[in-house]
């Protein structure tokens, strides 16, 4: 039998606790309930808010600290009701907590005419088949690495986008042109 883990001296083991499958220790400095397994127990007792910083750095060691929120919650949380403790606790963590619409992909009118004119440029310059963006596999991965992207029709493609690039090439070469000293056309042809 492997010997028993010195966490136990922090937390009361309760035993089965109906509603629960798995046996339920309790922290002996704010009453938090986890599954009774070692490594459960320790996750809790890093983040106790009750717990000092003594007898945190006497489990994990002397160089051990405790992040500021946890430290926040313990100054703020020393000789209060568990109730109270309860209540800076959940605050905490809701304040914490993302929301969802950070989970959503969303893209500008901006965004989507200049992506929109970047996937033209690579089409043009590669000079890949206008019909690209029909294909059912650039389809399924441009949908997996921007989902909100829509893909430019094969006539947008040929119509106004071709036009904006080429306008946009014209004004670049024309600059360049206009800017240099000396020009020099060289021509190939059979």
């Amino acid at each position: 039998m492997p010997p028993a883990n010195s966490i136990w001296a922090h937390f009361n083991k309760l035993g089965h606790v109906s509603g629960f499958r798995q046996a339920r220790a309790q922290c002996k400095y704010c009453n938090f309930e986890v599954n009774a397994a070692a490594n459960k127990c320790i996750a809790h007792f890093k983040i106790c808010p009750q717990a000092s910083i003594t007898i945190l750095q006497g489990y994990f060691g002397s160089d051990f600290q405790p992040n500021a929120r946890q430290r926040i919650n313990s100054q703020s949380s020393s000789g209060s009701t568990g109730q109270n403790n309860v209540a800076v606790t959940r605050t905490t963590l809701q304040s914490s907590q993302t929301s969802i619409n950070s989970f959503v992909d969303r893209i500008s009118s901006a965004e989507q005419a200049e992506l929109e004119l970047l996937f033209a440029q690579a089409v043009y310059q590669c000079g890949l088949f206008l019909s690209l963006p029909e294909l059912e596999s650039i389809k399924t991965l441009f949908q997996k690495l921007r989902p909100s992207f829509k893909l430019p029709s094969r006539n947008v493609l040929s119509t106004t986008l071709l036009d904006k690039v080429y306008d946009n090439t014209k004004n670049e070469v024309n600059s360049l042109i206009d800017s240099a000293n000396y020009v020099c056309l060289i021509s190939d042809g059979w």
